[in-house]
């Protein structure tokens, strides 16, 4: 029952964003935050529920009823001292002391909380980006394209009011964008104390690029705080038994390393960075006759969670920044290649030109009109759009609004030439309906 529950909540959290202005990665990315929300459930459940840690000492001091449980509390707050099983143990306190400046450990204490940061910096690019798209057309741009979607997979005779409708949707989206970063739109916003700081005069797609170089902050960022958070940076971290492994690739290929030392059979009494099996030196416990120190041993069941989350995660970060920086190239390149936009509505129209009987593709690349539909009408942000429907709904149900789009701007362009010649991209006109 527990489960699915939890199934259901995560169906309802991810149900906004099964449409949208994302790609592959971009789900991925919320993908990230939905598996740290788990992962961070999890390791709390573990830690603050069930036995996290078991320390033992062979005399316990007379009338420590309750030492036991001092023992394991004082030991989990102050942290432990992990030896490999070849090391001699110290003698003294002021061994002890260099030791504990030296080795100690107490980042499990603080894991569920650093997972949960973790989770919130994950969410930061997609909450800016959702930010961005509601401030320009008031959350028009995913409910167009949940439209879309829906639309695509409708029956033929009834998909025609649905591509009728999701073209005015979209001309009504251009048009507004148009306005917005015309001379009239600029001059409302430098007047408007809360618009006046909006990204407008930006582009739909500059902005997805710079979302996507956000992504691939974060996720770069985010091994950085791993390095940090388990101490990969101290000189004292040492990965094999009496040989110091090179700093670079403890730092840089983390993952890599711990699972080579897993598949290799060597397991982690031999590590400094996950002990299952570690000291506590309890000192200055003041009883009768003096003060006595206590050097306990203790069991972390908590660590066998915790490497194999951060093995999990190291590579699943650094697969996130792969596939996001493939995802930004293949995005640049098909925004800055001025061929590559023509190509894509040309091909839209040949297709909708066949599916009607036509037969005569030539007359698409002739068409006068159809360079100033795509530069001074669709621009940078019609074609964005179009791209995005294409990627949620698919080519079909794409190249039928394109038509649509495309037929109701030539009837318009028809009607007013002299307004449709006059305009550059410089210089637009405030209001493109009849």
């Amino acid at each position: 029952m527990a489960l699915g529950e939890v199934v259901k909540t995560l169906k309802d959290y991810m149900a906004p964003y099964r449409f949208g202005l994302i790609d592959i990665t971009d789900s991925l990315n919320l993908m990230t935050v939905i598996l740290l929300t788990i992962i961070t459930g999890v390791v709390a459940t573990n830690q603050y529920l069930l036995n996290r840690m078991s320390c033992y000492i062979p005399v316990h001091p007379s009338g420590g009823g309750k030492f036991n449980d001092y023992l394991n509390d004082y030991c989990w707050v102050r942290g432990t001292i992990p030896f490999r099983s070849d090391e001699i143990l110290p003698t003294s306190a002021t061994e002890w002391d260099l030791y504990d400046r030296t080795r100690r450990l107490n980042y499990y204490q603080w894991v569920p909380f650093v997972l949960a940061l973790q989770t919130v910096f994950f969410y930061l690019p997609n909450l800016c980006w959702q930010y961005y798209c509601t401030s320009q057309t008031g959350g028009d741009l995913t409910a167009l394209i949940e439209l879309a979607s829906k639309a695509s997979i409708e029956a033929r005779k009834t998909r025609k009011a649905s591509v009728d409708r999701v073209a005015e949707f979209l001309e009504d989206l251009i048009d507004a964008r148009r306005f917005i970063r015309s001379g009239v739109g600029k001059r409302i916003r430098h007047n408007d104390d809360v618009e006046k700081w909006s990204f407008a005069g930006l582009s739909f797609d500059m902005m997805y690029l710079c979302n996507k170089a956000l992504i691939m902050l974060v996720s770069g960022l985010q091994l950085y705080l791993i390095q940090c958070f388990l101490g990969l940076n101290r000189p004292q971290t040492q990965l094999s038994q009496g040989v110091e492994e090179s700093s670079w690739a403890l730092r840089h290929t983390f993952g890599m390393v711990m699972l080579q030392y897993i598949l290799s059979g060597r397991e982690w009494p031999e590590t400094l960075l996950f002990p299952r099996v570690a000291f506590c030196r309890v000192p200055g416990i003041r009883l009768v006759g003096g003060d006595n120190a206590y050097t306990a041993q203790c069991t972390l069941p908590i660590n066998m969670l915790n490497e194999k989350v951060y093995i999990f995660l190291w590579f699943w970060i650094v697969f996130l920044l792969f596939a996001c920086t493939l995802s930004l190239l293949y995005w640049l390149f098909r925004i800055s290649l001025d061929p590559s936009r023509k190509q894509l509505i040309k091909r839209y129209l040949r297709v909708e030109q066949l599916k009607q009987g036509g037969h005569n593709l030539m007359t698409i690349d002739s068409d006068p009109k159809l360079e100033k539909f795509i530069e001074d009408y669709l621009r940078r942000d019609g074609l964005f759009l179009i791209r995005m429907m294409n990627n949620n709904a698919g080519k079909v149900f794409s190249s039928e609004v394109v038509r649509t789009l495309y037929l109701t701007w030539s009837a318009r362009y028809d009607r007013r030439p002299k307004l449709y010649h006059s305009m550059t991209k410089s210089q637009e006109p405030v209001f493109t309906s009849v």
